[in-house]
């Protein structure tokens, strides 16, 4: 067993936090009132110990906490070296005892100032005493510190439980007038920041979260931004990039009236993140995520209804044979015959005169046409028969079709 113990020096605030981003490290995390406790000896083979503290160090540096780092092969030792700041058991004050009594609570080791009375300064100074003579000395209190001491390897792991909805706040260094979205970017960078470390240790995604302004006190309460996600986001870039669009947006429509105190961002719902390892030989998670982006900000941009994409329907009319699904999701593969991009929803009568097509005033000159092709079908609908013709003319590609009732324009290839 290999504990690492981080040891917040001043603000602990942020320990629950903390501890969900170390499950990055280990399934096996323990949660105290002053420190974190992470158990990396079974996962040797996926990182060494250097390895472990320099993504720790990195980990603690995104969430702005200023700590001290220990290994040790029990949770009180561990707690006990990164508090006085050694590396040897026998080195350790005699108030490190408390460490070892309650390392989840801090408590004090009453009986420390008249050890220290007696000469007995450190814990190896402890461990020299002979055992049966403790309680006569000491008391049970003495006897428990030490048999506490010696068994410090089966002390049982409190279950720590991750937050099902959480959520991240931090505040400027004075009460600002937001008069352009610089500093707002900044702060929602180390919010976000946090959010993923917390995020990537879960294994999952964002889906949707709240945004909210934290307004002057005495003016005013909160103003909140709902975001939701038409796909699951791990790219903090990307969604920096969305919540700038959004906020622009926003506040050209309704301009925040009162100075900002600070900004939360709060997680309402996730998705699992089943890519977490990077593949080497393959850009496809990265484009998977690159293509997330795009679809976000586009529907951002253009809205819900301007922006879908076309899903084929098992219809033979072309104008009936998709149909527009906000869903973002990877299609079937389906073989189909080369169809125009622009597609008329109903087709324009043309009429062709010698060398020329005729509509709405328009006129192209025929070069060269390819076909027919031949459609017809749904006679439980709408029966219909129609040859479809590629004409090549100097300014586009046209679709057009012959029926019974004339000749249409159904479509321009670009």
């Amino acid at each position: 067993m290999k504990i690492l113990c981080v040891y917040p020096k001043h603000d602990r605030s942020r320990l629950k936090a903390l501890a969900e981003a170390c499950l990055l490290f280990s399934p096996q995390v323990a949660l105290a009132e002053e420190a974190v406790f992470v158990e990396i000896g079974n996962s040797h083979h996926l990182f060494s110990e250097q390895d472990c503290l320099s993504r720790m160090a990195r980990i603690l540096e995104g969430f702005c906490l200023e700590s001290r780092l220990s290994l040790a092969e029990d949770i009180p030792s561990s707690l006990a070296f990164a508090r006085y700041g050694t590396h040897h058991k026998e080195l350790l004050p005699i108030e490190a005892l408390a460490d070892y009594l309650s390392p989840f609570s801090p408590t004090l080791f009453r009986p420390a100032e008249i050890f220290r009375k007696l000469g007995i300064e450190t814990i190896g100074d402890f461990l020299k005493i002979p055992r049966r003579e403790i309680p006569a000395r000491f008391g049970k209190e003495g006897l428990l510190a030490y048999e506490r001491f010696l068994r410090a390897k089966d002390l049982p792991w409190p279950r720590f439980i991750p937050e099902e909805k959480f959520q991240e706040r931090a505040d400027f260094d004075f009460v600002a007038q937001i008069e352009n979205l610089e500093p707002v970017m900044f702060l929602l960078k180390n919010i976000l920041h946090r959010i993923f470390l917390r995020l990537h240790a879960r294994k999952e995604k964002i889906v949707s979260f709240d945004c909210i302004f934290h307004l002057n006190r005495f003016h005013g309460g909160n103003r909140t931004f709902a975001i939701h996600l038409p796909l699951p986001q791990s790219d903090l870039k990307a969604l920096l990039q969305l919540l700038r669009d959004r906020l622009e947006k926003e506040f050209q429509k309704n301009p925040l009236e009162e100075s900002v105190e600070g900004i939360t961002i709060a997680v309402k719902e996730t998705a699992p993140g089943l890519d977490t390892q990077r593949d080497f030989f393959s850009k496809a998670e990265e484009q998977k995520e690159a293509w997330s982006s795009l679809l976000a900000r586009l529907r951002e941009k253009l809205g819900e209804e301007s922006s879908f994409q076309a899903v084929l329907q098992p219809r033979l009319r072309p104008e009936a044979s998709w149909k527009k699904s906000a869903l973002f999701e990877e299609g079937t593969p389906v073989t189909a015959p080369i169809r125009p991009l622009q597609v008329f929803p109903v087709p324009q009568p043309i009429e062709r005169k010698k060398d020329f097509l005729v509509a709405q005033k328009k006129r192209w000159k025929i070069l060269h046409f390819q076909g027919p092709e031949r459609l017809e079908g749904e006679w439980w609908l709408d029966p219909f028969a129609r040859d479809y013709y590629r004409v090549e003319t100097e300014k586009e590609s046209l679709w057009i079709f012959r029926s019974q009732e004339g000749l249409f324009l159904h479509g321009i290839f670009d």
